[in-house]
C-alpha cells in the first residue's frame, strides 16, 4: 500500500495530509464538483490537483479497478497511521 502511494507520501506532513485528503475526496465522491465543495475549494482547483496527482504518480483514476486499488491502499495507510 505504501509503495503504491509513495509519490504522495513525500514532503512535509502538511503536503502529505493535503494530498491524501484530496485523494480521499476524489475517491469518495463521484463528481469533482461535489468533492470540491466537500473540500471547500473551487472545482478547477480540484481538477488541477487531480492532474498534478496523476502526473506525479502515472495513475489513471478513471480506471475503476485501479481506483479501487488506490482506495484500498489509502485505507490501509490511514489505518496504519492511527
Amino acid at each position: 500500500a505504501r509503495a503504491l502511494l509513495a509519490p504522495l507520501l513525500e514532503g512535509s506532513a502538511a503536503k502529505v495530509s493535503a494530498r491524501l485528503g484530496t485523494l480521499r475526496a476524489i475517491l469518495d465522491t463521484p463528481a469533482l464538483s461535489a468533492a470540491a465543495i466537500g473540500l471547500g475549494i473551487h472545482r478547477n482547483t480540484l481538477a488541477y490537483r487531480l492532474k498534478r496527482m496523476e502526473a506525479m504518480t502515472g495513475w489513471d483514476l478513471d480506471d475503476p479497478t485501479f481506483r479501487f486499488a488506490v482506495g484500498m491502499a489509502l485505507r490501509i495507510v490511514r489505518n496504519a497511521q492511527t
